[in-house]
């Protein structure tokens, strides 16, 4: 007997309370539609147990993903009402190329960061994360021959700067030989990169219950993978950006600290543009809606050339 298809869900947008306009939500449906699904940032916080019992430095991580949720048609309803009305179905295989992969839920200590061994990981993690991205911009600078005799100087938020007395083409050779054998510094990075944002905390009592967040079942893509060597997600034009910012301002240019100081949202998001040889509306299986926008998808459809389900709540 022919196993039956898994489904996953996306959807968008989160409502603020009150709001029942529905002109944002289409909006974003074109968007996806023209340009791809949306990854965006988020931060979580982590600390390291240290062996006196005390607590390491507070770590601020920025993870950039895409998420779906593995949930039955039923409970797309209670699902929607939480984080947004619009809903496009996916089949679980035709995701897999792009590095889909579950949430792995980690327990969290009283103030809501990530603690105990799973802390120290997650540390440890953040910190290959930093020593990959310095000698990937050591890498970037001996590759570049408008540097090659200037002096190696090194200085960061975390070190003083120190004058190595080096030409930055001395580095050539040392770099070389610890890329040989691997992929390049900048590929290994982004992999280390997308790995940290496959953790996410199982709950969070300031906006669900206990193991509220576990219960979702979430899977995310996240934006810094690659296949050979080309990055998965892309990054998006001016004119998008614009688009994005005009649809939700405030957010979109919320500026959040990260190991290269303060960027806004839009600046951090891609859009995941194609999966395989598709464009990832193409792989949409069905959109469920509530019934009053019924109408303004079939016209979004017909815009771009789309034939795709449209389902009510039930």
């Amino acid at each position: 007997m022919e196993p039956s298809k898994a489904f996953l869900y996306h959807s968008f947008p989160r409502r603020r309370e009150g709001d029942v306009d529905h002109t944002k939500g289409l909006k974003i449906l074109e968007s996806i539609f023209k340009s791809g699904l949306l990854i965006t940032p988020e931060v979580y916080k982590l600390q390291e147990s240290l062996t006196d019992d005390s607590n390491g430095q507070e770590i601020i991580v920025v993870q950039k993903r895409v998420c779906f949720t593995e949930i039955s048609e039923s409970e797309l309803a209670d699902h929607a009402s939480h984080f947004g009305d619009i809903t496009l179905q996916f089949e679980l295989d035709s995701l897999l190329q792009s590095g889909l992969s579950p949430v792995f839920y980690l327990p969290q200590n009283s103030q809501e960061k990530i603690w105990g061994p799973y802390g120290t990981l997650l540390t440890r993690i953040s910190e290959v994360q930093v020593v990959l991205k310095r000698l990937e911009i050591l890498d970037n600078m001996a590759k570049d021959p408008t540097l090659q005799e200037e002096e190696l100087i090194l200085k960061g938020d975390s070190i003083d700067e120190i004058h190595t007395g080096l030409r930055i083409k001395d580095m050539s050779p040392i770099l070389s030989a610890l890329e040989c054998g691997v992929r390049p510094f900048k590929e290994l990075h982004g992999a280390i990169r997308s790995l940290s944002s496959l953790f996410y905390p199982m709950e969070n009592t300031r906006y669900s219950g206990k193991l509220g967040y576990y219960r979702q079942r979430e899977w995310r893509i996240g934006s810094d993978l690659m296949s050979n060597g080309v990055p998965l997600a892309k990054d998006l034009t001016l004119e998008e950006k614009d688009v994005l910012v005009g649809l939700d301002k405030v957010f979109y240019e919320k500026e959040l600290r990260t190991g290269n100081g303060l960027k806004k949202i839009v600046d951090l998001s891609k859009y995941l543009r194609k999966i395989g040889d598709k464009k990832t509306s193409e792989l949409i299986t069905k959109i469920v809606i509530p019934e009053t926008i019924i109408p303004p998808v079939k016209e979004l459809l017909k815009k771009y050339n789309l034939d795709i389900e449209l389902a009510v709540y039930s």
